[in-house]
């Protein structure tokens, strides 16, 4: 088997409580997605939908969130595969030091093979969108 790891951090320039406040709340959320998430909002039974258009291709998810360790780690679960998408936070002097990442186990086959080189290579620049805009956004947020 082999496996699909995307991983990208930055430096934002916020206490982890103030960023996961905006990762952990959908109305925040939704600011920071870069413009490849061409849909996004709350479903009536509390996960979130989404639609992701990378590469011509669009792509409906669903997924729900779990808050994994209060201001530290927040995750999104994707509803119909399990594929969990982390956000890890770290505090580094007067901000915080978030990491974006996705592992998931592939097919042993051509397809899973594919996948494997080209997941990473299109999701990576969506990461660092996502990331730079948090940056960006968390510093409008108020307490």
């Amino acid at each position: 088997m082999g496996y699909v790891e995307v991983e990208e951090s930055l430096l934002v320039g916020a206490p982890p409580a103030k960023v996961y406040k905006v990762l952990a709340d959908p109305q925040h959320h939704k600011h920071i997605l870069p413009e490849e998430f061409v849909s996004y909002g709350e479903e009536a039974d509390g996960t979130v939908s989404f639609t992701l258009n990378v590469g011509g291709v669009e792509r409906h998810m669903r997924v729900r969130t779990e808050e994994a360790e209060q201001n530290r780690l927040f995750r999104e679960i994707e509803v119909n595969s399990n594929i969990a998408t982390e956000f890890l936070l770290e505090p580094h002097q007067d901000g915080t030091v978030v990491t974006i990442s996705m592992k998931y186990e592939t097919k042993k086959n051509i397809a899973g093979w594919i996948e494997q080189l080209t997941v990473p290579f299109l999701l990576r620049p969506l990461y660092k969108k996502e990331l730079v805009k948090l940056g960006r956004y968390v510093l409008l947020v108020t307490d």
